[in-house]
């Protein structure tokens, strides 16, 4: 039938602040007093980040098109129900985290957001289709993503086995050499109904060298993490790829991963602020 049309007021969201390596390596650096404000309500508490949001949802946006500024695609990949779709709703406001989110009923949608990080302002399309109405490949010949969010929920195995089939076509077709890849364990809050343990989720990231992280959008858990972990993985690769022009750069990148080859890699998964 096509895609729908969905407005929403448009704004600006903006995160201050660098990954911080002392506690936590996927946190951002912010204080007990920051705060994630409304647009509309200036004066109301959020979250632990401060940030100025502006979404908009459509299935063909300006944003989109070539001259638009910095844009970057992102295709949010998993089983149904995961909740993809609520991570999206929540990358454009903290609205969500007060009312019950309807995670069965996921929008196939183009969802567009103007970051500002580190003083540079990036344009990002999350693209989240019904799991099964458009094939991998089709989605990614149509949408030339420069990440993927492969999503699967801790309560629901079937999803981890439906993720692992997901990252290992990514990794047949090459994708993994050239584009961010990574795998997030949703719904964190059903700590009762869990059945998919941290470590699990852990060593296919490890195993596939991607990176891993756990959110929950209904008590708005790692997700700011997760879309400033997106954009930062984003431009490491950008920058690497710039670097790599530099026949020096190949053979100091290449003895990097000699000499750190016995490094901590289950720790180095959780820490987007490297590759």
């Amino acid at each position: 039938q096509g895609e729908q049309l969905h407005k929403v007021p448009l704004h600006i969201r903006t995160i201050p602040g660098i990954y911080h390596h002392r506690a936590r390596k996927c946190s951002l650096l912010s204080s007990k007093n920051d705060s994630c404000r409304s647009s509309r309500d200036p004066s109301s508490p959020r979250s632990r980040h401060s940030s100025r949001r502006s979404p908009s949802c459509s299935p063909h946006s300006s944003f989109s098109q070539e001259g638009g500024g910095n844009v970057i695609r992102v295709l949010m990949l998993g089983a149904s129900g995961v909740g993809k779709s609520s991570l999206c709703s929540q990358f454009l406001t903290s609205e969500h985290k007060k009312s019950k989110l309807k995670e069965n009923v996921e929008q196939p949608l183009q969802k567009e957001i103007s970051v500002s990080l580190n003083d540079e302002e990036t344009r990002v399309v999350f693209v989240d289709y019904h799991h099964g109405e458009m094939s991998v490949e089709t989605q990614m010949s149509k949408h030339s993503p420069e990440a993927y969010v492969v999503v699967m929920a801790v309560d629901d195995k079937a999803s981890l086995d439906q993720a692992e089939r997901i990252l290992a076509y990514l990794r047949m077709s090459g994708i993994m050499e050239q584009k961010s890849v990574i795998l997030v364990a949703n719904k964190t809050d059903l700590v009762r109904n869990r059945v998919i343990k941290p470590v699990e989720g852990k060593n296919i990231a490890v195993h596939y060298n991607i990176k891993y992280i756990e959110t929950s959008p209904g008590i708005n858990h790692n997700v700011d993490e997760l879309l400033v972990g997106v954009l930062t993985q984003i431009r490491l690769r950008r920058k690497r790829g710039e670097q790599r022009k530099n026949s020096a750069t190949k053979v100091k990148s290449f003895l990097g991963k000699i000499l750190n080859f016995n490094a901590d890699t289950m720790k180095s998964c959780t820490n987007f602020h490297t590759l």
